[in-house]
C-alpha cells in the first residue's frame, strides 16, 4: 500500500488505476467541473478517504466534498441530472431552467417582468397586427403559468388609439368548463386612448398569488373600441382544437362588465386573439 496526499488529505491507495492533477476538469464518482481530481480509481474492500469522508468501498455510495459548485457536464448552466435516490447536500436548482420556456427566460434576461405564456400569443414578438376590441364584449385568451407566481396585472401593446376608450382586465382560474374571476383592474376611462405604439400595463386592484396552471385573461372595452396588439385572422378551426370542457384558445362573450364566473360553453370563438401578458 502507498499513502498519497491530495489537497492536504491522505489517500491509502490499494489499486488506483490512474490519477491526474492537471488543470483540466476531471471525473470522480460522476462529473465534476473543477480541476485537480483523480480521473479514475478502483477501491478495494476497505473504506478510503478522499477530499472528505467516503462511507463504503468499491466506488463509495456517498461522499462529502469541500464547498463549491457541482454542475452537469457540458455548457455552464446545464441542468445536472442525478439517478437513484441519492441527494447532494446544499444543492439548489434554478426552476426557471427546469420549468419556464426559453422565451420567458430570455425576456427576463432582457429586463421584462412578464410571467408565464399565452397559449396562442406566447410573447409580444408573436403579435402580427392590431386587433379591435368591440365595445360591450369581453375577450378571453387562454394563458398558462408553469410555476406559482405573484401576479400584479396585465401588459399589452397599444396600437391605434381610440378616443375616450375605457376598459378593464381580469384574471380567471379554470375548473372544468367554468372560469372564475380571481383578480381585476379598476375600470379605466382612458386605458386605450393614450400611449400609442407602446407597451403598457394595468395593475389589478390587488396582487394575486397564482398557483401554476391554466388561466384565462379577460379584457373588456366599455367605450369606443380599443385597439391592441394581437394575432389577426386566427384560424377558427384550431381555436378549440381537441380540447375538452369547451376550452378555447380565445373566445368572447357580449356583456357590459367582466363576469364573476363564466361557463366556457356559453362563449363564442373568435378569429382575433389579443396579446395579453401577466406580470
Amino acid at each position: 500500500m502507498a499513502t498519497t496526499t491530495i489537497l492536504g488529505k491522505e489517500i491509502t491507495a490499494l489499486s488506483a488505476t490512474s490519477a491526474s492533477y492537471a488543470s483540466t476538469a476531471q471525473t470522480l464518482l460522476g462529473s465534476v467541473t473543477s480541476a485537480s481530481y483523480a480521473t479514475t480509481a478502483s477501491f478495494a474492500s476497505t473504506a478510503q478517504t478522499l477530499l472528505g469522508s467516503v462511507t463504503s468501498a468499491s466506488y463509495a455510495q456517498t461522499a462529502s466534498f469541500v464547498s463549491g459548485s457541482i454542475r452537469g457536464s457540458g455548457t455552464v448552466g446545464a441542468i445536472a441530472k442525478f439517478s437513484g435516490t441519492a441527494t447532494i447536500a446544499n444543492a439548489t436548482a434554478d426552476t426557471d431552467y427546469l420549468i419556464n420556456s426559453v422565451n420567458t427566460i430570455a425576456y427576463t434576461a432582457m429586463g421584462s417582468t412578464i410571467k408565464g405564456n399565452g397559449v396562442a400569443v406566447e410573447k409580444p414578438h408573436n403579435m402580427t397586427a392590431n386587433g379591435s376590441l368591440t365595445a360591450g364584449t369581453v375577450f378571453f385568451i387562454a394563458y398558462y403559468l408553469p410555476k406559482a407566481e405573484t401576479i400584479t396585472g396585465v401588459k399589452w401593446f397599444q396600437g391605434t388609439l381610440a378616443a375616450a376608450s375605457s376598459g378593464s382586465f381580469g384574471l380567471y382560474s379554470v375548473s372544468g368548463g367554468t372560469i372564475t374571476l380571481q383578480a381585476s383592474s379598476s375600470f379605466d376611462s382612458t386605458v386605450f386612448s393614450t400611449g400609442q405604439n407602446s407597451f403598457k400595463s394595468k395593475a389589478f386592484t390587488s396582487t394575486y398569488a397564482a398557483p401554476a396552471g391554466l388561466y384565462y385573461i379577460g379584457v373588456i372595452s366599455g367605450g369606443a373600441s380599443g385597439i391592441i396588439g394581437s394575432i389577426s385572422s386566427f384560424n377558427a378551426g384550431i381555436n378549440s382544437s381537441d380540447f375538452t370542457n369547451s376550452n378555447r384558445v380565445t373566445c368572447t362573450r357580449v356583456t357590459s362588465s367582466l363576469p364573476p364566473t363564466q361557463a366556457l360553453s356559453s362563449t363564442s370563438g373568435t378569429q382575433t386573439c389579443a396579446g395579453l401578458f401577466l406580470y
